[in-house]
């Protein structure tokens, strides 16, 4: 039976529990996850927005050019001071003198421009380190991404999965209640005593309880699906088959290697502490500045006379640090140690992809044996049941036999349907630690609830 098939048979009931709710594949559910989660929309302005550092990197090896303007106004009161003898500023007077008010304003505007023409690679190494950082938010964009589609996925089978489970529940319930009815009415005819009555109503009321909790994981699981995909579930349509993966572990380790966003984080973060030792060794070399300044300022004063001062400035600039009372080597030293933090930090990523990736690839493997080991405990325990029925009936097995039958082939399809649900979620979680697990690799659409 294909996986397909199977779902179809777990999951018929669960279509009629929702009722003519619209009906969404997983395909559909992955899509919208994509569109609308806002964990991953707030990593996408993120990125947009470590985009920018390239240009402000690049923008200091630019000419920079700056227009001035100024106006100011100046209020001149010149006291003459009369001494003793009737004298101020050496002529005789034989009065106070009144002060004498004097306003003129002074205007004038100016360009300042300066180019830096050798920095000993700081700003090339700068605009290096911009562009790793964006790499490296980037790859974390397609961690965020992936997280989502995992959570999706897992949001999405959850829901497919307690459904499932609800219905089985509620079906033996329904059958424990017709057997606590039959078993009472044989004890009324004296067939059967009251210990097997009180069998009988002990299980029903321990499915009865189970059923409560199973609707109550239900509503969790719900509850989390409208969180990760952004509305509630309606009709799910089970995945038709699995992610293609790789056949074999080593394959898998390989495309790891290249695709793993934790791993491919990890080196560009070192590319760029490694640029950042180059910047700030940079720093304490020689550095050459082209500077040049023009400005024309109209001064009342003068310009009674017809003359207006107007400068032209250029000229070269070199400087560099002699004594900085060890900053600059202290900084030097703390960008060097940070490189080499960040280079044992892609080897300890490196052993994190390669136990992740191997953890999800014998995680599959076993759950494909699960698949089939509930498939065949399913039928066998389908087996046990008619059996242990007929020898009821014939007065060798008890009621408690047969209720032990009936929950072991109740326990089978729930195993099954967990299983199913694991075998699924466990490809895609292989998927995840080999760096696949993309809205392109799945040729998904993002599908926003606003459009």
């Amino acid at each position: 039976m294909t996986l397909m098939n199977r779902f179809l048979t777990i999951f018929t009931l669960t279509f009629v529990m929702v009722g003519d709710a619209l009906s969404q594949s997983f395909e559909e559910a992955m899509a919208l996850a994509l569109g609308n989660n806002p964990q991953l929309l707030a990593a996408i302005s993120e990125y947009k927005a470590v985009r920018q550092s390239q240009y402000i990197a690049l923008s200091a090896s630019l000419p920079q050019i700056e227009a001035y303007a100024r106006s100011s106004t100046n209020d001149t009161k010149t006291n003459c001071l009369v001494d003793l003898d009737g004298v101020c500023n050496g002529v005789a007077v034989d009065q106070q003198v009144p002060p004498f008010l004097e306003e003129h304003d002074t205007e004038g505007w100016g360009l300042n421009a300066s180019l830096s023409v050798f920095t000993s690679g700081k700003n090339f190494n700068d605009f290096r380190k911009a562009r790793a950082d964006i790499v490296a938010q980037k790859i974390s964009l397609q961690n965020t991404e992936q997280t989502v589609l995992l959570n999706a996925a897992q949001a999405f089978l959850d829901v497919l999965r307690d459904q499932a489970l609800t219905s089985l529940r509620q079906k033996n319930v329904e059958v424990l209640e017709r057997q606590f009815q039959a078993v009472k009415d044989q004890f009324e005819v004296g067939i059967v005593t009251r210990t097997d009555v009180a069998q009988s109503e002990s299980r029903l009321k321990l499915a009865q309880s189970n059923l409560l909790l199973q609707n109550a994981s239900l509503s969790a699981s719900r509850a989390t699906y409208q969180e990760v995909i952004g509305q509630p579930p309606g009709r799910l349509i089970p995945p038709e088959k699995l992610p293609k993966l790789p056949e074999l572990l080593e394959k898998a380790l390989t495309i790891a290697r290249s695709n793993s966003p934790i791993l491919r984080s990890a080196q560009e973060i070192a590319r760029g502490a490694k640029y950042v030792t180059y910047s700030t060794v940079a720093a304490s070399l020689p550095q050459v500045r082209l500077f040049g300044n023009y400005s024309v300022m109209d001064d009342p004063t003068r310009m009674k006379v017809g003359l207006q001062d107007e400068v032209t400035n250029f000229g070269v600039e070199v400087k560099m640090p002699v004594f900085t009372g060890g900053r600059s080597l202290a900084a030097i030293n703390a960008s060097r140690h940070v490189s080499n933090n960040s280079k044992y930090n892609v080897h300890a990523a490196d052993n994190q992809v390669h136990k992740l990736v191997t953890i999800a690839w014998f995680d599959f493997s076993a759950a494909g044996g699960r698949v089939e080991a509930s498939n065949g405990q399913i039928l066998a325990s389908k087996i046990a049941l008619e059996g242990v029925q007929q020898e009821r009936e014939l007065g060798t097995r008890t009621t408690l036999d047969v209720l032990n039958a009936e929950q072991e082939l109740l326990d089978a399809r729930v195993a099954q349907v967990k299983a199913e649900r694991d075998q699924i979620l466990s490809a895609y979680r292989l998927l995840s630690a080999i760096g696949r697990l993309t809205g392109d690799n799945l040729e998904l659409i993002p599908d926003s609830l606003s459009d």
